[in-house]
């Protein structure tokens, strides 16, 4: 198709389209909270989880880095740049589902450049999932029931059955995130032991449910650094 760009700029442009990375910090353009059209460039924490993604990623996530934004943008390129995919964003309200597919999925494949939109054209566009000529697609909505997906991401209060890993991994899931269960679960001990501090006075109580001190040593492997300290400093 005709376009804007000469041969030797359509062949740069090609050749910069293989590298994931350089799709993610040039080509996608979002609305950010100020009401301005900027182009999509990955935060510290968002870089991180792009260079270290595996099949199954837990990630402790905290407000404002912008995990969702990032996910939404990982996979449409997912999905232009790879063939006969499925991804699917569950969110946990429909008005978050369609906010997540308009002002971030679509806004971002809608400002692509056209040579790319040329490249991969949308072959249907409905409220709340975008395909493509290359049979990919991406999905948004409060249930992902009835499909088989490769790619998922799952928000604590999505409406979705807790499927096992196992489960997930046999429907073809190579990527599954828990961004919040351990601090809900870290959230919810605080609260009885507190509770009962006010209740009684005492966390007596309560010492089955709290690490020991040689556990929480354990766990930190502070005596092997410490030994790791007198090593060094003995010399």
């Amino acid at each position: 198709p005709e376009t804007g760009l000469t041969s030797a700029q359509l062949e740069h442009l090609f050749e910069n389209l293989q590298s994931r990375h350089w799709r993610l910090t040039h080509l996608y353009w979002l609305i950010n909270e100020h009401g301005q059209r900027v182009l999509f460039q990955p935060n510290e924490v968002q870089a991180e989880i792009n260079s270290g993604l595996w099949f199954l990623n837990i990630i402790l996530k905290s407000r404002q880095h912008g995990i969702t934004t990032d996910i939404c943008i990982l996979y449409l390129d997912h999905c232009l740049f790879h063939k006969n995919v499925r991804a699917g964003i569950n969110a946990h309200s429909r008005e978050d589902a369609e906010a997540f597919f308009n002002d971030k999925i679509k806004y971002a494949y809608d400002n692509l450049p056209d040579e790319v939109k040329q490249l991969i054209p949308a072959k249907s566009d409905s409220a709340r999932e975008l395909s493509f000529a290359n049979n990919s697609a991406i999905r948004v909505a409060t249930s992902l029931r009835g499909g088989t997906y490769q790619l998922v991401h799952i928000t604590e209060f999505g409406k979705t059955p807790l499927f096992t890993t196992t489960e997930l991994g046999d429907a073809g899931i190579r990527l599954a995130l828990y961004p919040l269960s351990a601090f809900r679960a870290m959230s919810q001990a605080a609260l009885a032991v507190y509770g009962e501090l006010r209740k009684s006075g005492t966390q007596k109580a309560v010492l089955d449910r709290m690490q020991t001190r040689m556990e929480l040593y354990d766990v930190l492997g502070y005596h092997e650094y410490e030994q790791k300290l007198d090593s060094l400093f003995s010399k």
